[in-house]
C-alpha cells in the first residue's frame, strides 16, 4: 500500500484537498496551490484561513504522531520543493512562514510566528515572519520563534530553541540555540 493510500487526506490536485478514506474536508483544509500532491502517511491536520503554497515533491510523516499545519486569515504559508516535514511537527503562521527548498524538519518541530499570548498586561503579543533558507535541518524538538531567519544550508541541532538570525553554512544549537560550527558545504549540494 503507497503512503498516499494510506492517508487520511491528500493534495489531489494543485490547489485541491479531497479525503483519500473517510469524512469531507471543507474549504478551510484547502491549499491555496499546490506544485504536486504532496507523499502523505498517518494524520496530517491542516486549517488554511489565509495562503498556503506548496512546493513540488512534498512528503509529510504523520505517524505515529499527527502533524499539523495552520494557516491563519491573511498570514502566508510557502512550503518549497523537495521538503520532508515529519511526524508532530507543528507549524502555525499568523503573519508569514517561508520554508525553504530541501528543507528537512525532524519529529516534534515547532515552528510559530506568533507568541499567541500576552506576556504581561499592556504589551501586545509578538507576531513576526520566520524565514528559513534551503537545504536546512531541523533537528528533533526544535522551536523555531517568531522574528527568526535561519541561513541556508544550516543545521539546528535537537532541542533547540532559535530566535534571532542564524547564518548560512553553521550548526547552531542550545537554548537560544548559537553557532557551534561552520560547515565546509559547495554550492549546489543538498542533504537530500
Amino acid at each position: 500500500m503507497s503512503l498516499v493510500s494510506r492517508a487520511r487526506t491528500v493534495l489531489a490536485q494543485p490547489g485541491e484537498v479531497v479525503p483519500a478514506v473517510r469524512g469531507l474536508l471543507g474549504p478551510a483544509r484547502r491549499a491555496t496551490s499546490c506544485a504536486s500532491p504532496p507523499r502523505i502517511r498517518g494524520k496530517v491536520r491542516i486549517a488554511n484561513s489565509g495562503a498556503l503554497h506548496l512546493g513540488r515533491a512534498l512528503t509529510i510523516d504523520g505517524m505515529p504522531f499527527p502533524t499539523k499545519i495552520e494557516v491563519r486569515a491573511g498570514a502566508e504559508l510557502r512550503i518549497g520543493t523537495g521538503c520532508f516535514l515529519n511526524y508532530g511537527v507543528d507549524i502555525v503562521a499568523g503573519e508569514r512562514i517561508v520554508i525553504g527548498d530541501s528543507v528537512l524538519v525532524g519529529p516534534l518541530v515547532s515552528i510559530v510566528d506568533d507568541d499567541m499570548h500576552q506576556i504581561e498586561p499592556g504589551r501586545g503579543r509578538r507576531v513576526a515572519p520566520i524565514t528559513i533558507g534551503d537545504d536546512v535541518w531541523l533537528g528533533r524538538g526544535v522551536t523555531v520563534l517568531p522574528g527568526t531567519t535561519i541561513g541556508d544550508h544550516s543545521v539546528i541541532a535537537a532541542g533547540s530553541v532559535v530566535r534571532g538570525d542564524v547564518p548560512a553554512k553553521v550548526v547552531a544549537g542550545g537554548t537560544p540555540a548559537k553557532v557551534l560550527r561552520e560547515l565546509d558545504i559547495p554550492d549546489g549540494w543538498r542533504r537530500i
